[in-house]
């Protein structure tokens, strides 16, 4: 296992809806790290301590903290914000640990689904095996506060990265069987009208469907890969590349020498540009959608 696979969960909801994305990341160089994403790791590494050492986030207030960003050593200061936002997460995982005392806990374990692909390897924050209740529990901690995530969408799908790793947990501990598997969104600082923590449940049945699924997803980013340079890049680009709400709220590397995001542009400045056209609401409504992401 390398240190990211570029299929990894954290990215499933852009490369599941565009197969050709993969491809245009690996030539814009992959993902870039920014100081956003250096903040949540060093929160992430800060309810790892916390939750292995048994400690409190809140005793970490100000003081120096030393974690591994990717095999490279760092320091920061604990703010009040990331001590107190980390607390109640820490607090919530602990009550749910509470209800049952045989309660097993997982903290940022190495999950490799090769029964599905060899491609397939990420690391799950949390998860936590009730046997009391045969439950299954995977959290995932968001520390941003731009965009809030859900744990299921207005159709009632669940997560693409949660449930990614719950198969994983599933795969790697057969040992356990449960009933039903419960994912877990922790975003203490994004406001959501469910609240810093939301839960689903799913019966553990939906995972035998998702391997299939998650089998088919990755195939089609090898199609992908395989065609580019072989078909003209319009055809390509028409196959394989479809720009939507998730190159944003996955923040994909490759929307700078994206075509579609490109063509997407181009058709929304001709339409913003062009003198004498009739007001079309739907046409606005499509506008206002794409410019959070043409913006990004």
């Amino acid at each position: 296992m390398t240190a990211h696979s570029k299929v990894g969960f954290s990215a499933r909801k852009r490369w599941r809806n565009c197969s050709g994305s993969v491809k245009l990341v690996e030539i814009a160089g992959g993902s870039k790290s920014s100081a956003h994403a250096q903040e949540g790791t060093a929160a992430h590494a800060l309810q790892e301590r916390c939750l292995r050492a048994d400690e409190d986030a809140a005793d970490w207030i100000g003081l120096e903290f030393e974690y591994d960003d990717h095999g490279e050593k760092k320091k920061i200061v604990v703010s009040e914000e990331m001590g107190g936002y980390i607390q109640g997460v820490l607090d919530n995982i602990r009550a749910d640990l509470a209800s049952d005392p045989e309660a097993v806990l997982l903290v940022e374990t190495k999950l490799h689904l090769t029964q599905v692909h060899q491609d397939l390897f990420s690391t799950g924050d949390v998860a936590i095996w009730f046997p009391g209740k045969r439950r299954l529990q995977c959290r995932d901690l968001k520390y941003g506060k731009g965009i809030s995530v859900d744990v299921e969408d207005e159709d009632g799908n669940a997560n693409d990265q949660l449930e990614g790793y719950g198969l994983g947990y599933l795969l790697a501990n057969p040992q356990w069987k449960p009933v039903d598997v419960e994912l877990v969104v922790d975003q203490p600082r994004a406001f959501h009208v469910d609240g810093p923590t939301r839960r689903t449940v799913l019966p553990v049945s939906h995972f035998v469907d998702l391997a299939a699924d998650l089998a088919d997803e990755v195939h089609e980013t090898e199609l992908a890969a395989a065609a580019y340079g072989k078909l003209p890049a319009d055809e390509w680009a028409a196959a394989f590349l479809q720009p939507g709400e998730h190159c944003r709220s996955s923040f994909c590397a490759a929307q700078g020498i994206c075509p579609a995001i490109r063509g997407k542009a181009q058709e929304l400045a001709k339409q913003a540009f062009a003198p004498g056209l009739p007001y079309d609401a739907q046409q606005l409504a499509d506008t206002l959608e794409w410019l959070p992401i043409l913006e990004a």
